[in-house]
């Protein structure tokens, strides 16, 4: 026989609802339903601070929730869960996501959608007090907003500042957050480097590219690329030795000033490119411990400057970059800019007839202080044969200066 099923219960519709602390039950995006306050003055304040706890709690968990969406790249979702937060009861860390899911949701998307979100973003970020801006992910979602408005070169000066100011205690204490930073400045620089390779050889850059490779062979790397307080940039290519070059070669590309910097952002026919030769067994792009070779290259090289006398063309560590008069982590003071003697006539010189420019490649030879000084007081007329032969950058290679004139160049210094 089939079994009876039990009647059910029927609910007491006068038993009250069981309370959980001080609230009723809250829905989880709506604020909580205190107890009705009785009559008197104190319970006014004490169910704004119920409130208080509560989102203060609530947003702490709401934060936690909107890590695995990002994460996971599902921005929607995270920009949901933040901005369920009341905004008077956000913390930093929730103004910093919501920005990083606005940046990151429209990475790929039209421009009409882009503006409004990387503005949203920054005004999320304008949220963070100054002292609490140390936070590297605020600066390389700054850096993405920034960027995103099209101000390519204000969000890399702002990068700069800010990396002088706190990298330092940033390494130690938030790692995952320097390398946020970090991957942020690549894509930005990658940008920048992108419409520069544009402007400057448009049509012509596949023809400058193959024409570095036959001039300085195919065991190559790069370009890298290289940034310098917000006034230059470049990309820099290094060429392995080989049998028949015994040291190994640094290449720039598109370096000289650019945009802004000349008369209507209108770039010459005629293009510098640089080079610096150094030891064959040296590794130009180690960086840690920092490498000596690991400095930023002066990009002023223009026409004019190729006009002053050859004891003139001299360039020296730009503001911020010296250590002591000296390029950071070398002994060097100063580069003259000459011909490569050891290229043949012919390869410096590369025409690129699909852009109509120009290149020539000119030396950087490293001087030391004393050697600076000599040229200085008497001109480059019996120093630059040597020079030219010693074009490798080696920290140790010996002065080229001989004894006689070292004790000459003392001798006047004292008197």
């Amino acid at each position: 026989m089939p079994k009876k099923r039990k009647p059910k219960k029927k609910r007491n519709p006068n038993r009250p609802i069981p309370q959980i602390g001080l609230y009723r039950n809250p829905a989880p995006d709506s604020e909580p339903a205190t107890d009705a306050p009785s009559a008197g003055g104190d319970s006014a304040s004490e169910t704004s601070e119920a409130r208080d706890a509560y989102w203060r709690d609530k947003a702490s968990r709401r934060v936690l929730d909107a890590i695995f969406p990002l994460d996971m790249e599902q921005f929607d979702k995270a920009i949901s869960i933040l901005r369920s937060i009341p905004e008077q009861y956000r913390p930093n860390k929730a103004w910093i996501y919501l920005a990083e899911a606005l940046c990151r949701n429209v990475e790929n998307a039209t421009p009409d959608r882009q503006e409004p979100a990387f503005r949203e973003a920054m005004d999320c970020l304008e949220h963070v007090p100054v002292k609490d801006r140390k936070d590297p992910a605020w600066m390389a979602n700054m850096l993405r907003a920034k960027a995103g408005l099209g101000d390519l070169k204000g969000a890399m000066k702002d990068v700069m500042a800010w990396r002088r100011r706190h990298l330092e205690t940033a390494s130690r204490n938030d790692s995952v957050g320097v390398e946020m930073l970090q991957a942020a400045e690549s894509h930005v620089l990658e940008t920048m480097m992108k419409n520069t390779e544009q402007a400057i050889y448009g049509d012509g850059l596949q023809q400058f590219q193959s024409g570095l490779i036959r001039i300085f062979g195919p065991q190559h790397k790069g370009p890298y690329l290289n940034y310098g307080n917000g006034d230059f940039y470049n990309a820099m290519w290094y060429f392995q030795a080989s049998r028949s070059r015994r040291f190994g070669t640094l290449v720039t590309e598109c370096t000289g000033p650019h945009g802004d910097y000349l008369p209507g952002g209108v770039y010459p026919t005629e293009r510098f490119e640089l080079i610096l030769t150094i030891p064959a067994e040296t590794n130009p792009f180690q960086s840690d411990p920092p490498n000596m070779w690991r400095f930023r290259v002066p990009a002023l090289v223009t026409v004019d400057f190729l006009r002053l006398p050859p004891e003139q063309r001299l360039l020296t560590p730009p503001e911020g970059d010296d250590d002591n008069g000296r390029f950071r982590y070398t002994k060097f003071c100063a580069f003259l800019v000459t011909d490569p003697v050891w290229l043949p006539s012919g390869d410096r010189i590369l025409f690129l007839p699909a852009c109509g420019r120009t290149v020539r490649f000119l030396q950087l030879i490293p001087l030391f202080r004393e050697e600076l000084d000599w040229l200085q007081r008497y001109g480059l007329e019996t120093l630059l044969p040597r020079l030219q032969e010693n074009h490798i950058a080696r920290p140790d290679r010996p002065s080229v200066l001989t004894a006689a004139e070292k004790y000459q160049l003392r001798r006047e210094k004292r008197g």
